[in-house]
């Protein structure tokens, strides 16, 4: 993994400098998969497969850095922490919590970021099975978890053929809170699903249909996201980019994109 260093351009006309390496971290026997930054306690985040004979097939390692000295990144997490194999990583800064998304199990974790050794936060793991039942003929999977900490979000992409859709969940955020400047931090237990704009309940030919999801942007500044997925169209099967409101609905048109060839207003 290496660290890259930026530097602000002297002025507004000012060219701007290609970021440079400041510092390598080597992992001689595991392979760095998925990385997220704290930004304000210097830490960085790194979720490794390991094939060393201690290590289940179903683990991965998760390492924690001090990056105050990029150039001297300091390991923090003791060797690394043992966690569900992940399919990503990400940071809520306020709140304080890591999450990763499980791979070989249909939940994700929550992880303490003010402990620089990453423990599983409290609370019972949601069951994604549970919360999303529908059968089809591909297996759920969970491909991207991702913060809105503004809005209390947290938001990923469904993959699973025409069953794919967002998955959404909401709970307490820290930030904007003056009546209780230091709230409790949220755990597993503080997640509650909330609906998006594709109705399962509905038959294809009724609805919008996804035939793969891919990753769920938010917009920290408008609550707005971006949904990466694969569409069916008349012309055939398309990559779009969705534009969401913070409701978690299409913009204009965009959720027609069956009726004309090619896509409509509101994707790209």
């Amino acid at each position: 993994v290496r660290l890259y260093q930026a530097t602000r351009p002297d002025g507004p006309d000012s060219p701007v400098a290609p970021p440079q390496v400041a510092g390598t971290i080597v992992f001689p026997t595991d392979y760095p998969n998925y990385v997220a930054v704290d930004p304000h306690r210097q830490r960085l985040y790194v979720v490794a497969a390991s094939f060393e004979a201690d290590v289940p097939s179903d683990k991965d390692l998760l390492y924690v850095y001090d990056i105050a000295d990029p150039t001297l990144p300091a390991e923090l997490s003791g060797g690394g922490r043992l966690v569900d194999a992940a399919l990503g990583v990400d940071v809520d800064v306020p709140s304080g919590m890591v999450v990763m998304p499980g791979f070989m199990s249909d939940t994700f974790s929550l992880h303490d970021a003010t402990d620089g050794t990453a423990p599983l936060l409290g609370g019972t793991q949601v069951d994604l099975a549970a919360l999303y039942p529908e059968e089809g003929d591909d297996t759920l999977q969970l491909r991207s978890l991702r913060f809105n900490p503004a809005f209390g979000r947290l938001l990923g992409a469904r993959s699973q053929g025409t069953l794919s859709e967002v998955m959404a969940f909401t709970y307490a955020t820290v930030v904007g809170q003056p009546s209780d400047p230091c709230p409790a931090r949220p755990d597993h237990d503080s997640f509650h699903p909330t609906s998006d704009f594709f109705d399962l309940s509905d038959d294809d030919s009724e609805r919008a249909v996804l035939t793969e999801a891919f990753d769920v942007i938010p917009d920290p500044t408008t609550g707005n996201s971006f949904l990466l997925a694969n569409v069916q169209t008349d012309a055939g099967e398309v990559s779009v980019v969705i534009a969401q409101g913070l409701d978690l609905n299409p913009g204009p048109g965009c959720e027609d994109w069956a009726a004309t060839e090619g896509l409509s207003m509101g994707c790209f």
